[in-house]
């Protein structure tokens, strides 16, 4: 099967915009975190087989957390780590958090789901549930918001 890069990540090769190819490969990790499709790796490939040569930085020899402490929000610290230094090391690392945080996410949500799945007649639950995690989403940009307000406030007080 030919590999087709997805639009951003085309667009960055055929201008060589590093910036612009590592945010297109990171945008691979983040819809797919456990690679099941095995598209990062072809991504990858497809970069270094158009004459990128620059793609990799060296690590900053930032050291990584053990196992037990990998979760999803490390595996999205690790992707935020990833656009300030691009280094193998961290980008297979990141791979390996990814594919073991949300296949051992998947395997729960899967064993949950059979003993105690929210009948379908059961809005309420659902919704609620949506809600929640739209609220999960929106938190830190209402933390955002929050903070800059604070900040006019104080401005604008301390300006007299």
């Amino acid at each position: 099967m030919t590999f087709q890069p997805i639009q951003a990540l085309q667009k960055a090769v055929e201008s060589k915009n590093i910036r612009n190819i590592r945010s297109a490969i990171s945008s691979y990790m983040v819809s797919d975190p456990t690679d099941s499709r095995g598209e990062i790796h072809r991504a990858v490939r497809h970069v270094e087989s158009n004459g990128i040569k620059n793609l990799w930085e060296p690590h900053d020899n930032e050291q990584f957390k053990n196992k037990n402490e990998w979760d999803k929000e490390y595996y999205g610290v690790l992707q935020a780590e990833l656009m300030f230094n691009f280094s193998k090391e961290r980008f297979n690392y990141a791979l390996e958090v990814g594919r073991t945080v949300y296949r051992k996410n998947s395997k729960e949500n899967n064993n949950t789901s059979k003993t105690s799945a929210t009948p379908k007649w059961d809005n309420k639950s659902q919704s609620n549930n949506r809600n929640e995690s739209n609220i999960k989403k929106l938190l830190p940009v209402l933390i955002g918001i929050g903070v800059a307000a604070a900040a006019v406030i104080i401005y604008l007080v301390n300006k007299d």
